[in-house]
């Protein structure tokens, strides 16, 4: 549940342009009072976190929820088949007793 907003976020973060930028190649399309410009199918749209230049803290903070979400799901798959690979050795020992 966290993973997918998370990359979603931490993948736009990833593109998001400066004004300067952005104003060089949409010019009259951003507004001047944006921290920073995501451009989502050729048009640009307000990205309120700011480029990662400006909100370092808070790409951190995506990345590293990024990085234990897939990690908690990485673990929990291991520990999953573990558990079946064990319950199924379990069964296979009490047949034969």
């Amino acid at each position: 549940m966290l993973v997918s907003p998370a990359f979603m976020v931490w993948a736009t973060w990833t593109s998001v342009v400066t004004m300067t930028e952005a104003n060089e190649q949409y010019p009259g399309q951003v507004d001047p009072n944006w921290r920073g410009a995501a451009v989502y199918h050729g048009r640009p749209h307000e990205w309120h976190l700011g480029t990662i230049g400006e909100n370092p803290a808070g790409f951190a903070a995506c990345t590293a929820i990024l990085a234990l979400g897939v990690g908690g799901c990485i673990y929990c798959a291991y520990r999953s088949s573990r558990f079946q690979r064990d319950k199924l050795r379990r069964t296979r020992i009490s047949r034969f007793r």
